[in-house]
């Protein structure tokens, strides 16, 4: 996102929040925007300005410890004891009747793994690799290779910055097709043999 920002003349600074405190900041104009909510935010912050296209998509995937659990063909999520990320909408409408254990952050939601607190995480595949890779790199901690899910994920601003919306849109779409933001997303994928 700095990059599309660069690209018309912007320097921005992104801020990695916990889920919900980035909800509320976001939508009470103490953010100039969310660079990364999937187009059900859309629905819930209606004043807040889409900008397409979406510029990447996120796979959602089970993290285990159980090696019967991360090769099994299905799983019924039901049966398990499941960790999520407090203010994620996606995983918290997912495992709305299934009485999650939330965590307050990532080291968090992990931990509750390692600790065998749940049976399963449900994260990002791609920052989940990241975690894996730089901070839990001994650990037993293995990703299901099938995702649950993908979603699309779009960049929205406040409405006093909407103006700059058709410029970002302009530059996401030239990232895409030039192929830089493909090229930016493999600079960050962690292989799967780093741990």
């Amino acid at each position: 996102m700095t990059e599309a920002y660069q690209s018309i003349g912007y320097d921005v600074e992104i801020s990695y929040l916990p889920g919900r405190r980035s909800l509320a900041m976001g939508n009470s104009g103490l953010l100039a925007g969310e660079a990364g909510r999937t187009i059900k935010y859309q629905a819930i912050y209606p004043n807040m300005v889409l900008v397409e296209p979406s510029y990447v998509s996120i796979d959602w995937h089970l993290f285990v410890i159980d090696e019967s659990l991360a090769s099994a063909d299905t799983i019924n999520l039901e049966t398990l004891r499941l960790g999520v990320l407090r203010g994620v909408l996606y995983t918290t409408k997912l495992t709305e009747n299934m009485n999650p254990i939330f965590a307050n952050s990532v080291d968090q939601l992990f931990n509750l793994l390692l600790l065998r607190r749940v049976d399963a995480v449900i994260f990002s595949g791609f920052t989940g690799d990241i975690v894996l890779a730089s901070t839990l790199k001994k650990s037993v901690i293995l990703k299901r290779k099938t995702p649950l899910s993908s979603e699309k994920i779009y960049h929205y601003l406040e409405p006093e910055y909407a103006i700059l919306a058709p410029l970002i849109s302009a530059s996401l779409q030239q990232m895409l097709d030039s192929g830089k933001v493909k090229e930016i997303i493999e600079e960050h994928q962690v292989p799967r043999d780093a741990k």
